[in-house]
């Protein structure tokens, strides 16, 4: 390894001896992955080969993509790794490979003996499994080795392990003109990529709070947004609806959108439905009308339409006319609260959110209006009665199925 592939940051970071708790985190593309994965390699080759290691990642799949992949390019046929057997080899030594998306995790690493730990992204590690990471490290020299994005200031990556003076630690913060081998180009279009409380994490790497309006750029420059119908491509790549089903106190929502050939998400249409004196064959008909309007004024085919949580009468009855619906409540595990608005947030500053002009005023409305739900510690809009969210809700239904593939 060349030492001119490194910088500064990373060349003292690779020379320096780990700590018990090691934490990179900053900014996106720092290159804070990238080193730690490196001197978490050369780590592990330096020790005992009947000695055990764990990885861990908020999915094995995003473990796999984040880290697996990068060590194959870093230390090719030293490393080994089974998805379905959890289980790596690095330079002999067995790591096993597990997923923490939720508080139950923990109980996956009970018992375990460990002499050395790293964890991708460890903000979206629930708390009880770093602790209980921490007391599986029970080998004498035991490391945990973790990399992160910043979340909110009250996260316990902050409060436990940044701003704890009592740990034997090292903490170091990277930030994106850190990677000096990123094209200078490339890192001015990323920086435009965020905005607000993502640009204050992403970029400046800072532990900030989400307040006020979401969506700033869209409220104070709405017209940039909107399109002719006449400018819209003629080809889609999907088309898919939503309708979120009111009650006394909200509207219902109908949502169309589809992906352009050009990349671009566009809102073909929405419509508000007042719930008052609506009886079910009124709603069925209301969402039935709705998708023959958008089939008939645009070149799409609805492939699939999302009906809120537990009106599975509703659902069975809808497709009785066509068998494109579903319930939504698979949809919110795709798409969870807290990424939603960055999602959107990113589609926006990428150019690549469109909603035709005349056609989705009620949706306009809101996205112009929404706010931080501001008792929250996470990134997420407001749902406490006191806003209008109904035509959000259904366009990131509308939008969920194919949340994975919109980005990449």
């Amino acid at each position: 390894m060349s030492k001119q592939m490194l910088s500064e940051k990373q060349k003292k970071f690779l020379k320096d001896d780990l700590h018990r708790i090691n934490l990179l985190y900053g900014s996106v593309r720092s290159g804070k992955t990238w080193i730690s994965l490196l001197k978490w390699a050369i780590w592990i080759g330096q020790q005992a080969s009947d000695k055990q290691f764990l990885m861990v990642g908020k999915t094995i799949t995003t473990l796999k993509r984040n880290c697996l992949v990068l060590l194959e390019e870093l230390i090719g046929d030293n490393i080994t790794y089974s998805i379905s057997q959890k289980k790596a080899v690095i330079f002999g030594r067995t790591v096993w490979l597990e997923g923490a998306n939720d508080e139950r995790s923990e109980s996956k690493i009970r018992g375990m003996t460990l002499l050395g730990c790293y964890i991708d992204e460890l903000t979206q590690i629930p708390q009880d499994f770093y602790l209980m990471a921490l007391s599986r490290l029970s080998e004498k020299g035991a490391v945990f080795l973790a990399t992160t994005n910043p979340d909110h200031p009250k996260h316990y990556v902050k409060t436990e392990i940044i701003d704890n003076d009592k740990l034997d630690k090292q903490v170091i913060k990277f930030l994106l003109d850190d990677n000096i081998f990123l094209d200078e180009t490339y890192k001015e279009n990323l920086k435009k990529e965020y905005t607000g409380v993502y640009y204050s994490r992403f970029i400046n790497g800072d532990f900030v709070r989400a307040e006020g309006v979401v969506f700033r750029d869209f409220a104070d420059n709405t017209e940039k947004y909107l399109i002719d119908k006449k400018d819209l491509p003629n080809r889609y790549k999907w088309t898919c609806g939503a309708y979120d089903l009111g009650g006394n106190k909200s509207n219902f929502a109908l949502v169309c959108t589809a992906e352009g050939i050009d990349g671009v998400v566009y809102v073909l249409r929405t419509k508000a439905i007042y719930p008052e004196d609506l009886d079910l064959a009124d709603v069925e008909r209301e969402c039935i009308e709705f998708i023959k309007g958008v089939e008939n004024d645009y070149p799409v085919k609805m492939s699939s339409c999302y009906v809120d949580d537990n009106y599975y009468t509703t659902v069975n009855s809808l497709n009785n006319w066509r068998y494109i619906f579903d319930t939504a409540s698979h949809i919110k595990s795709i798409m969870p609260l807290e990424d939603r608005p960055l999602f959107l947030s990113k589609l926006m500053a990428q150019g690549r959110f469109k909603l035709v002009d005349g056609e989705c005023e009620a949706l306009i409305e809101e996205l112009q209006n929404v706010v931080y739900d501001e008792r929250s510690e996470k990134a997420v809009i407001a749902d406490d009665g006191t806003q209008t969210i109904d035509q959000i809700d259904g366009l990131f239904y509308s939008l969920a199925d194919n949340y994975h593939f919109i980005l990449d």
